[in-house]
Protein backbone atom coordinates (compact mmCIF):
# COMPACT_ATOMS: atom_id res chain seq x y z
CA UNK A 1 0.00 0.00 0.00
CA UNK A 2 0.86 3.35 -0.80
CA UNK A 3 0.11 6.83 0.62
CA UNK A 4 -1.45 8.74 -2.12
CA UNK A 5 0.82 11.92 -1.37
CA UNK A 6 3.86 10.06 -2.30
CA UNK A 7 2.06 8.65 -5.89
CA UNK A 8 1.47 11.66 -6.37
CA UNK A 9 4.35 13.49 -5.63
CA UNK A 10 5.87 13.78 -9.82
CA UNK A 11 2.45 13.26 -11.48
CA UNK A 12 1.69 17.05 -12.14
CA UNK A 13 -1.36 17.50 -10.46
CA UNK A 14 -3.66 20.87 -11.30
CA UNK A 15 -6.09 20.10 -8.86
CA UNK A 16 -6.59 18.42 -5.48
CA UNK A 17 -10.02 17.99 -3.76
CA UNK A 18 -10.11 15.80 -0.48
CA UNK A 19 -7.26 14.01 1.28
CA UNK A 20 -3.91 13.21 0.51
CA UNK A 21 -2.99 10.78 3.03
CA UNK A 22 -5.40 7.88 1.87
CA UNK A 23 -3.73 4.54 1.43
CA UNK A 24 -3.85 3.70 -1.97
CA UNK A 25 -4.10 -0.57 -2.38
CA UNK A 26 -3.75 -0.29 -6.70
CA UNK A 27 -4.09 1.34 -9.52
CA UNK A 28 -6.53 0.71 -12.71
CA UNK A 29 -7.72 2.44 -15.45
CA UNK A 30 -10.48 -0.46 -16.32
CA UNK A 31 -13.47 0.17 -13.98
CA UNK A 32 -14.46 -2.99 -14.01
CA UNK A 33 -11.01 -3.90 -12.11
CA UNK A 34 -11.58 -1.58 -9.40
CA UNK A 35 -11.46 -2.45 -5.91
CA UNK A 36 -11.71 -1.24 -2.30
CA UNK A 37 -8.98 1.47 -1.79
CA UNK A 38 -8.05 2.00 -5.76
CA UNK A 39 -6.96 5.00 -7.46
CA UNK A 40 -9.03 4.82 -11.08
CA UNK A 41 -7.64 7.04 -13.64
CA UNK A 42 -10.01 8.01 -16.08
CA UNK A 43 -7.85 8.45 -19.25
CA UNK A 44 -9.64 9.48 -22.87
CA UNK A 45 -9.15 6.98 -24.94
CA UNK A 46 -9.64 6.20 -29.08
CA UNK A 47 -12.68 4.02 -28.30
CA UNK A 48 -14.50 5.41 -25.17
CA UNK A 49 -13.52 7.79 -22.61
CA UNK A 50 -12.86 6.33 -18.96
CA UNK A 51 -14.57 9.84 -17.41
CA UNK A 52 -17.90 8.05 -18.19
CA UNK A 53 -16.88 5.58 -15.53
CA UNK A 54 -15.89 7.66 -12.58
CA UNK A 55 -19.21 6.37 -11.14
CA UNK A 56 -19.05 2.59 -11.70
CA UNK A 57 -15.32 2.99 -10.32
CA UNK A 58 -16.64 4.87 -7.12
CA UNK A 59 -19.27 2.32 -6.72
CA UNK A 60 -16.87 -0.33 -6.73
CA UNK A 61 -14.97 1.02 -4.29
CA UNK A 62 -12.16 3.44 -5.70
CA UNK A 63 -11.13 5.93 -3.16
CA UNK A 64 -9.52 8.12 -5.41
CA UNK A 65 -10.19 9.41 -8.82
CA UNK A 66 -7.79 10.80 -10.87
CA UNK A 67 -9.44 13.17 -14.36
CA UNK A 68 -8.97 15.47 -16.61
CA UNK A 69 -12.41 17.12 -16.06
CA UNK A 70 -13.71 16.92 -12.26
CA UNK A 71 -17.32 15.03 -12.59
CA UNK A 72 -20.30 16.92 -12.00
CA UNK A 73 -20.89 15.56 -8.64
CA UNK A 74 -18.44 14.79 -5.63
CA UNK A 75 -18.28 12.19 -3.08
CA UNK A 76 -16.91 13.31 0.16
CA UNK A 77 -15.32 9.72 1.11
CA UNK A 78 -13.23 10.29 -2.61
CA UNK A 79 -10.21 12.11 -3.21
CA UNK A 80 -10.28 13.81 -6.68
CA UNK A 81 -6.45 14.76 -8.60
CA UNK A 82 -7.46 16.61 -11.65
CA UNK A 83 -4.37 16.25 -14.40
CA UNK A 84 -3.73 18.12 -17.62
CA UNK A 85 -3.37 14.32 -19.50
CA UNK A 86 -4.54 11.37 -17.39
CA UNK A 87 -2.82 9.12 -19.99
Amino acid sequence: MNRLQDILYKAGSEEIRGNLQKQVKGITMNSLQVENGYMFVAVKGTRTDGHKYIDNAIEKGASVIVCETFPGKFHKEVTYVRVKDSA
